[in-house]
């Protein structure tokens, strides 16, 4: 009975998550008189110092393309105690191109690990709110609405440091 409970659950959240896509940013930074190499290596750096270890967030480079793919993960946690059945970590990509004077970032597949229900784990995050059904789905559609704020704070975070690293952030080498 359980395991049919189960798989009607994921049923019906696996239909409700259709109807939406995916959640993922497109953005262009623009810089004044600033040459694709020099771009190319501040994202570099600003990847280094940004995530704990740039070797294992680091998946692609392509300096003669301008192309940096990012894989990381940012922790879903610390909310009030009858939201923190969402409680993990959301995976994502980050896709950085470069050209003279601008970026085009593209932050997408993110991907919500719970760790209380290991069940309902790895799924993608959608842009619309699951409709849940039951005694709990007020809860669950306050804590998903949470998630998709964190995913909002974290493009948010990451391109505004992006643009004040590359204006700010990087050491005189006239030492």
């Amino acid at each position: 009975m359980k395991k049919i409970l189960l798989f009607i659950t994921i049923l019906f959240t696996s239909l409700s998550y259709s109807q939406s896509e995916p959640i993922s940013y497109d953005s262009i930074i623009e810089f004044d008189s600033i040459q694709k190499d020099l771009l190319f290596s501040k994202a570099q750096e600003y990847i280094a110092i940004k995530f704990n270890s740039a070797q294992d967030v680091i998946q692609m480079v392509d300096k003669e393309e301008g192309t940096l793919v990012i894989k990381g993960l940012f922790v879903f946690d610390n909310h009030p105690m009858k939201y923190s059945n969402l409680d993990g970590v959301v995976n994502f990509t980050i896709k950085i191109y470069t050209k003279d004077n601008k970026y085009k970032v593209n932050i997408l597949d993110f991907i919500h690990e719970a760790r209380k229900f290991p069940q309902f784990s790895s799924h993608k995050i959608y842009t619309d709110t699951p409709e849940y059904k039951g005694a709990s789905s007020k809860v669950n559609t306050v804590a998903y609405n949470l998630l998709l704020e964190e995913c909002v704070d974290f493009k948010d975070r990451f391109l505004s440091e992006l643009e004040d690293y590359v204006n700010n952030g990087s050491e005189s080498t006239d030492w």
